[in-house]
């Protein structure tokens, strides 16, 4: 994840891309429009993002280097994020996403 300057620019239907398809480009800029946490039966702390092109929207679970930059402070609702890896996991109703997605990962 890197803190953009305030020319950064959203990247214009990059979550449409996302979930289209499952490559998305490195450097894809997206804004976080929230951060809540889940409830887990663990002592694990975890949380989903809001996130948006500027247009859309999409949520993504947080963990890894992602999970450890919000919750040491480098970025929360309202940040302007650069995608550097994710995974998508597209569920049909009443079906779980697939054990084997690897959740977003933001650029450190």
């Amino acid at each position: 994840m890197t803190t953009a300057s305030p020319n950064i620019t959203l990247t214009s239907g990059a979550v449409s891309l996302m979930i289209a398809s499952p490559i998305l480009l490195l450097g894809t800029t997206l804004q976080v429009l929230d951060i809540l946490p889940i409830a887990l039966n663990t002592a694990t702390d975890a949380y989903m993002a809001v996130l948006s092109d500027g247009k859309h929207w999409t949520t993504a679970t947080l963990n890894g280097q992602a999970l450890d930059a919000y919750l040491g402070g480098q970025y929360g609702v309202q940040s302007i994020v650069v995608i550097e890896n994710y995974a998508r996991s597209i569920m049909a109703k009443g079906q779980r996403a697939s054990k084997k997605a690897v959740p977003l990962q933001f650029k450190a």
